[in-house]
């Protein structure tokens, strides 16, 4: 927290700037205490505000400085050049039988260990390794093929979650829960990235990780997210009725 305000009075100076740095630090921290004696003190939004006040205010800043927004970029002078050709396929084995030879080794082995091996214990921490394997994926997409770097990957895993969890207790089956929330994620990752997609790489990621902190330290206390003191249970999916997990 104490990064990422120092971070946001930063880039009231534009980053390069020691005064506008000084000055921003001194205008966020007044407005933080002057929030303490106005806010009420029973609202949850209120109470999670003040101490994510940085990240609101980073976030704010770094969509509508112009000079962040104009930053120049340099272009590639090879772009309109095409690369050299493919070698021919017939002299190389395919790279997917390799790959779909070792994925396969790896997934039985370890659909094995977890069956007859591994006890309650380990196949949790192997399946919440999994999960986040599968989020992290995602940068792949975000960085690799978009060339933006993303620090709210796993903010996204958990708004598709709690979707789903939402949906399951009005009664929707979990697959279809799962394929809302899966659906509201995205929404909301095309919300955010509709702003952020047009900054450069360096305050692209300051932005999403400002909204990673402020989605852990508001949006989530609220009961309509998560469930509030009360934790969302989702039950087991099913297939025809028949479930496939214990």
């Amino acid at each position: 927290t104490l990064l990422v305000a120092a971070i946001a009075a930063c880039v009231v100076g534009n980053l390069p700037s020691i005064s506008g740095a000084f000055l921003g630090g001194l205008a966020l921290g007044i407005l933080q205490a002057e929030l303490a004696g106005f806010l009420p003190t029973d609202s949850v939004v209120a109470n999670g505000l003040r101490p994510s006040l940085p990240f609101v205010v980073l976030f704010a800043l770094l969509l509508i400085r112009q000079s962040v927004r104009s930053s120049k970029t340099v272009s590639d002078p090879l772009a309109g050049v095409d690369p050299p050709p493919d070698p021919p396929p017939a002299d190389i084995r395919p790279a997917w039988m390799t790959n779909a030879t070792r994925a396969l080794v790896v997934v039985v082995g370890g659909f094995a260990l977890c069956a007859w091996v591994f006890d309650d214990y380990w196949v949790g921490l192997i399946t919440a390794g999994v999960c986040l394997a599968v989020v992290m994926l995602s940068i792949v997409v975000t960085t690799g093929v978009g060339g933006t770097i993303s620090l709210c990957q796993c903010t996204f895993a958990a708004i598709g979650a709690l979707a789903t969890a939402q949906l399951a207790q009005h009664d929707v089956p979990v697959l279809i829960a799962m394929v809302g929330g899966a659906a509201v994620a995205a929404a909301v990752g095309a919300v955010l990235g509709f702003p952020v997609i047009r900054l450069p790489g360096i305050y692209a990621a300051l932005a999403t990780l400002a909204f990673a902190l402020f989605f852990e330290g508001v949006l989530i206390n609220l009961s309509w997210v998560s469930g509030g003191d009360v934790p969302l249970r989702v039950p087991r999916p099913t297939v025809f009725g028949a479930s496939f997990l214990s």
